[in-house]
């Protein structure tokens, strides 16, 4: 895909976010959304496990995660619709680069191998603010990754606690920022429209060539 034109999201004019949103082509994701259709979801937190019933967030937990999903491991797929989004995802990394540079300078980082689809009710989101590298568990990750897969009638943005910056769910709107406090975030409900995303991270690894994915 090197010289390809991609499109920018209007976030791309502040540098100093560090947050910047790519859009898909239909002829990228619409095919990854239509396998992501035929995935059997499982019950995340928040879900009865007798009944798959949603339960209601207490209000008091610090990060709640309101939705049905699937772990997806990308070096096991069969499945060119997906591997072909997955590349685009790091042809649109290249871009991310392209913007701060020093990325370059470090240590070697991929994709992880897996990866979340997850689907967000009407009505329900990922509660609380949260960061992605929060733990001694997730040190090595770098960037976060997140692609919406449909439009939101209302509601369902990521917001940006720092930043001050909520995104609009955007079919095929691909987005990275950094994994840290700094980029605090969480999920808004969406009461009109069910709400699907597929999300990862890329980690810092001991050897393999810098960037490469695959």
């Amino acid at each position: 895909m090197t010289g390809d034109m991609i499109k920018e999201h209007e976030i791309n004019k502040q540098d100093d976010l560090f947050i910047k949103g790519y859009y898909a082509p239909d002829d990228v994701i619409d095919p990854a959304i239509a396998w992501a259709n035929t995935l059997e979801l499982q019950g995340g937190s928040t879900l009865s496990s007798s009944t798959g019933e949603l339960v209601k967030w207490d209000g008091n937990t610090h990060a709640h995660k309101e939705c049905v999903e699937t772990d997806i491991l990308w070096p096991t797929l069969e499945v060119p619709e997906m591997n072909n989004l997955l590349g685009w995802v790091q042809f649109a990394l290249d871009q991310y680069i392209g913007s701060y540079p020093m990325l370059k300078e470090g240590g070697a980082f991929k994709m992880d191998p897996g990866f979340n689809y997850q689907v967000y009710p009407k009505g329900h989101a990922y509660n609380g603010w949260h960061s992605e590298r929060a733990s001694i568990d997730c040190t090595e990750r770098m960037l976060v990754w997140m692609i919406y897969l449909n439009n939101c009638e209302d509601g369902g943005e990521t917001a940006f606690l720092y930043q001050k910056f909520k995104c609009k769910p955007e079919k095929g709107l691909l987005l990275f920022w950094p994994s840290d406090f700094t980029h605090t975030h969480r999920g808004m409900p969406s009461f009109k429209t069910e709400k699907k995303i597929f999300t990862g991270w890329f980690s810092f690894v001991n050897g393999g060539e810098i960037l490469a994915w695959d």
